[in-house]
């Protein structure tokens, strides 16, 4: 059961009720607090849910109406996690073009960890097309590369925070362009505000960008999962 990144929303059947993730995420937390399936884990807050959520209210001697608060929230095992700030030493790979940033992205993961790969050698070395590679092609050639898939939440800051601080850079392609690859080496909160370290061989830059931004450019969900590649 994978928590969700933000803070809790406060969730009834008239705030919050269309949030399929967090909806979502609600129910299996009901479903593990009995024991049985008191509701469906389908992200839809229906009467069932209300009804579930209003005894769980009322076994906790909460009155009013069945609203899932931060109390609520608590009660059910959701704790907001820490967020530990990490950024790895990572030195931009340039691509000559986006087809080829799955490339350059490995060579920068590679090089983090002491290696010295450039795109050209990368592509002749694991026998690729010099172009329209799709990153689920890409990687097919991680284990050939000594590259190793780790699961992330994507959506799911203290989850990146880990998979950096314990495995260093990770290489990540965008969940809405297959062809669109980055290198994630940071992650941190500023003033209130969470950012994470994008290197772009596409756009031959490296970043901080809001967490929130970054979600939405790489089309991140809700309790999205993935397995991103990082030096072994």
């Amino acid at each position: 059961m994978a928590e969700p990144a933000k803070k809790a929303p406060t969730i009834s059947k008239t705030e919050n009720n269309t949030n399929t993730g967090w909806v979502m995420y609600l129910q299996q937390l009901l479903n593990y607090f009995y024991k049985t399936q008191v509701v469906t884990e389908d992200g839809m807050y229906g009467p069932t849910t209300d009804n579930a959520v209003a005894h769980f209210r009322e076994l906790h001697q909460y009155s009013g109406e069945p609203v899932v608060d931060a109390e609520i929230w608590k009660l059910l095992g959701h704790e907001e996690k820490q967020l530990e700030n990490v950024d790895k030493q990572v030195t931009l790979v340039e691509a000559t073009d986006q087809s080829l940033s799955w490339a350059a992205s490995f060579a920068m993961v590679l090089n983090a960890k002491g290696g010295n790969h450039e795109v050209n050698g990368l592509v002749t070395q694991v026998h690729a097309p010099e172009s329209g590679v799709a990153a689920h092609q890409a990687k097919e050639y991680a284990t050939t590369l000594g590259l190793t898939p780790i699961n992330c939440n994507l959506d799911d800051a203290p989850s990146w925070s880990t998979v950096l601080k314990t495995h260093g850079p990770a290489w990540f392609p965008s969940q809405a362009d297959d062809h669109y690859v980055v290198v994630i080496s940071g992650i941190r909160k500023q003033d209130e505000e969470v950012q994470i370290h994008v290197n772009d061989p596409t756009a031959r830059n490296e970043q901080w960008t809001k967490f929130e931004e970054f979600m939405s450019a790489f089309g991140i969900g809700d309790q999205s999962e993935y397995e991103v590649l990082v030096a072994g």
